[in-house]
């Protein structure tokens, strides 16, 4: 047998036991990223195998959602970024533009995350409308601070802290 016949029988043993691959238009792919097997507790519906896991629904689970711990760490973030607050009128006064930028983002960065937490679990709808206006006027500041506008960025952060003295007032 030659060269070019053992190559075409090779490749023609090959294809045979392939097979075609059967694929239907709309269908996604038929391979599982975190697995269908009986190892994957959260496909056959198993109790919760650690009290620490998220995803269990179980009740030794250790973690509740809007437990004291977590609302009373949220309630400090937002206190804390209301006394940095304060801090912004010196630097407008000054025209410190980064400055001012840097207070917003550095801790206060935090807020947003922790006011939508408090927010939800107030369940309070003016809460919820006072903070998207708080986010607004902490953006109304930074753009302003980057067009350099001393008079829209002060009365950007007297908006700001009266809407965040409402939002805690609200919860």
């Amino acid at each position: 047998m030659d060269r070019k016949a053992f190559g075409q029988a090779v490749v023609g043993g090959a294809a045979a036991v392939v097979g075609p691959a059967i694929a239907s238009a709309g269908e996604g792919a038929k391979f599982s990223v975190f697995g269908g097997a009986a190892s994957e507790p959260y496909t056959l519906g198993e109790s919760l195998y650690s009290p620490y896991s998220p995803f269990g629904p179980g009740d030794d689970r250790v973690y509740s959602k809007f437990n004291d711990k977590e609302v009373k760490f949220n309630i400090g973030i937002v206190t804390e970024s209301q006394k940095r607050l304060t801090l912004i009128p010196a630097y407008l006064e000054k025209k410190k533009w980064i400055d001012t930028v840097d207070e917003l983002t550095r801790y206060m960065y935090n807020t947003r995350k922790s006011m939508n937490y408090l927010a939800e679990k107030s369940g309070n709808k003016n809460a919820a409308k006072i903070k998207k206006d708080f986010f607004t006027d902490i953006e109304a500041i930074t753009v302003a601070c980057k067009r350099k506008e001393q008079d829209v960025a002060v009365a950007a952060h007297a908006k700001a802290t009266k809407d965040l003295d409402a939002f805690l007032k609200a919860l």
